[in-house]
């Protein structure tokens, strides 16, 4: 997210002067002059498609008079730029890196990596001569005390020799000096070495120097030391830089590297301290070997021993300062030849071609979406569908449950009821389920009684009526003889299809509710097409409807009837609604048990599971009803009907609209 983001809008006025406004500064200014912000300076000039934007026409596209410039922090822009950078090794056992930038402007991408390597090398030589520096003042500051040192023995050897009235001391304590040579040259280094030790120790003693770099590179014999003074000097400049990049001194990392230098320190300290007491230690071995040098000599004045000592401390002091001067010298030798840490192999270059976005990977991945977008809608939408769609998903709960066929869904537009000789996708599928109703029901033929076919289905609206009356008029097409009789006595449908007035007309609740009523009464002809056929309907609708199909006279109406008819269709109610049908299930020869695509929930398919498996109804068939027509036909994979089977598949996507 881009913060403290700032707008500059600029308006042309003239050929020379435009109206510049920002938050800070607002007034108008000519072009190539210098404009002073807080931001930084900003120059505007003319370029070679200004003229070209003056001269635009009405008739084409309209010049331009305003421009917006956002300013963008220097922070957000070095973040989104170090998020482009990339630095690799060339192989895993090399020592050569690959930087590269990924940048819309080739020329700036070249511009900032060349000048990233040299402001790298920079900063690297910067800490070599800023460690080297230090160590020069250092130097000079122990010269300076050394100078004052052996200018003091100087002054003193002379008063020695005024008093003790001396002139070659040298050529007396000849014999004494070549004894003791070699044990003056070992005890000369022990005590430069502790003198050097004691005064780094010092140093890093002082509270005013705390924090600060350490002298090195001064002779320690020590090469742990001489690597300790290293480290630590690393330390103190890596927190050195984060101070002069505005971190302050509370900075989390700078307080941490703070501790990490205290502790380095004192385990510094702790090295130097035990250099220190070995040192003297062997000073104090050679010391006692120097003392039985000198006890041999026991016959040289003790004016000259002392004279000696004076002239003891005059070399060492003359030796430890000519030491010092050869390290100065290639301290300053080593400032001025200090070279960069980084070598360029490769100058950087740039591209011709953009490396991104890539075209092909684009197109591809648009290609995938928009094919897949569609793989996921699908998924999506089955996976999230509770309805009944294909017989597939009856298969796959009623496994042991006979299917009669299925009907296909039926426009608003086009009648629903099959007529005579009917050769529409309607009637063929009606046709199939007859053919299959008789195999069902054969047996009852072959007993020369009608088959009792009860329609149900789970809910209202699944279209168990039309398939009743369909599935009656499919049957007489054949010369047969049927009945339908209404019992949905709670919501009669019957009647629609029949264009009567059901509720007023006499039927089975007036069978049912009296007594000594003759059905032929109650049972009509109508001539419906071309074709007649009886029917009872459903009658007045009664406040006690589940007493009524209980009371046994529904059975005693099917005997009386069974032998005048072949089939007998009975349209029921609901069965997972009300239990009405259940009461009378046990006179079905088949229960026809009607299930709508896309209406009916799969759950009721575990609802007729239930009743077969607890043996409510017996010789459950189901019918699947208002499947939608596909492509290449009517849904059952003939190729004939509604759909056309000489068509192509794809000419659909020509067809025009």
């Amino acid at each position: 997210e881009i913060k403290s983001l700032t707008n500059i809008n600029i308006t042309l006025k003239s050929d020379s002067v435009f109206k510049l406004e920002h938050e800070s500064l607002t007034g108008e200014f000519a072009f190539e002059k210098p404009i002073n912000f807080k931001e930084g300076v900003l120059v505007i000039t003319k370029s070679k498609f200004f003229e070209d934007n003056k001269n635009l026409t009405k008739s084409s596209l309209p010049p331009i008079e305003e421009i917006i410039i956002n300013l963008i922090p220097k922070d957000y822009y070095i973040k989104e730029l170090q998020k482009n950078i990339l630095v690799s090794l060339k192989n895993k056992r090399s020592n050569v890196i690959d930087v590269s930038l990924k940048h819309s402007n080739r020329v700036k991408a070249n511009a900032l990596l060349d000048n990233l390597i040299y402001q790298y090398n920079q900063d690297a030589m910067k800490d070599v001569n800023l460690i080297a520096k230090n160590t020069a003042a250092f130097i000079d500051q122990r010269l300076s005390i050394l100078a004052k040192e052996l200018d003091s023995i100087e002054k003193s050897k002379v008063i020695f020799k005024e008093l003790n009235k001396l002139t070659d001391i040298q050529t007396e304590s000849e014999v004494f000096i070549q004894e003791s040579s070699d044990s003056k040259k070992k005890l000369f280094d022990i005590v430069t070495q502790l003198n050097i030790t004691e005064s780094i120790r010092d140093y890093l003693l002082e509270n005013n120097k705390k924090h600060q770099l350490v002298p090195e590179n001064l002779g320690l014999s020590n090469s742990n030391l001489n690597t300790s003074l290293t480290e630590y000097n690393k330390l103190v400049l890596e927190r050195n830089r984060f101070l002069s990049e505005d971190a302050t001194e509370n900075n989390p990392f700078v307080v941490a590297l703070g501790n990490d230098i205290e502790s380095y320190k004192r385990n510094l300290l702790n090295s130097l301290n035990n250099q220190i007491k070995s040192l003297k230690i062997t000073q104090d071995n050679f010391e006692n070997e120097r003392s039985e040098i000198e006890s041999n000599i026991l016959t040289i004045p003790q004016k000259e021993q002392d004279y000696l000592s004076i002239l003891r401390q005059q070399t060492i002091k003359e030796n430890l300062y000519i030491f010092l001067l050869s390290r100065k010298e290639e301290n300053s030798i080593s400032m001025s030849v200090t070279s960069p840490i980084a070598k360029v192999i490769e100058r950087s270059t740039s591209s011709n071609s953009p490396i991104y976005p890539k075209t092909i990977v684009v197109l591809l991945l648009s290609v995938i979406a928009g094919l897949g977008i569609q793989f996921v809608f699908v998924y999506l939408k089955e996976l999230l569908n509770t309805k009944i769609v294909s017989l597939d998903d009856i298969k796959n709960v009623l496994k042991d449950v006979s299917i009669l066929g299925e009907t296909i869904n039926i426009p608003k537009s086009e009648p629903k009821v099959i007529g005579f000789n009917d050769r529409s996708v309607l009637a063929e599928s009606f046709r199939i389920i007859r053919m299959n109703l008789a195999f069902f029901v054969r047996n009852k033929k072959e007993d020369n009684k009608a088959a009792k076919i009860f329609v149900t289905s789970s809910v209202k609206g699944e279209g168990k009526t039309l398939v009743s009356f369909n599935s009656m008029l499919s049957i007489i097409d054949t010369g047969a003889k049927a009945l339908i009789i209404g019992a949905d006595i709670r919501n009669p449908q019957l009647q629609r299809y029949l264009d009567v007035d059901g509720s007023i007309q006499k039927g089975l609740t007036d069978y049912l509710s009296l007594q000594n009523i003759d059905p032929s009464e109650l049972i009509k002809s109508v001539t419906f097409g071309n074709r007649s056929f009886d029917y009872m309907a459903s009658g007045i609708i009664p406040p006690n409807p589940t007493e009524l199909l209980m009371n046994g006279k529904l059975d005693e109406l099917l005997k009386l009837v069974e032998e005048k008819y072949d089939y007998i269709i009975i349209d029921t109610a609901p069965i997972a609604l009300v239990a009405d049908t259940l009461l009378i299930a046990s006179n079905a020869d088949l229960m026809l048990y009607v299930v709508r695509s896309e209406f009916t929930e799969k759950q009721h398919l575990n609802y007729i599971k239930n009743i077969v498996k607890e043996g409510k109804a017996k010789n459950i068939a189901i019918v699947l009803n208002g499947v939608k027509v596909n492509r290449s036909g009517y849904g059952y994979g003939y190729g004939y009907g509604q759909g056309d089977s000489t068509k192509k598949w794809y000419s659909s996507f020509f067809k025009s609209k």
